[in-house]
């Protein structure tokens, strides 16, 4: 286990208390599981949100380019790349 000390608004401290005593557990014991449920469901919601975008995407790309990746190149700043004309000539900095 690891130590922390933090501070809470007053009110908050005696939610806490309340809280604690209400779920019969000692107050280390009530955050540990409170965080832990809090840190979780956050986790399954980007989890999901992840998922959700990428359902969305489906579909987006045409299924016949099977060398994007030795292509990106060539397809971005090539002669008719995507980027043409809005990149300085310069890449010296």
């Amino acid at each position: 286990m690891i130590r922390r000390t933090f501070t809470l608004p007053e009110q908050l401290d005696q939610r806490l208390l309340i809280a604690s005593k209400m779920a019969k557990k000692n107050v280390s014991d009530f955050v540990r599981e409170a965080l832990d449920n809090l840190l979780a469901n956050q986790e399954r919601e980007r989890v999901r949100h992840m998922y959700q975008v990428l359902d969305e995407m489906e579909g987006a790309g045409d299924p016949h380019i099977t060398d994007a990746s030795t292509t990106i190149d060539e397809v971005l700043y090539g002669e008719k790349g995507a980027w043409r004309g809005t990149l300085p000539l310069n890449h010296n900095g």
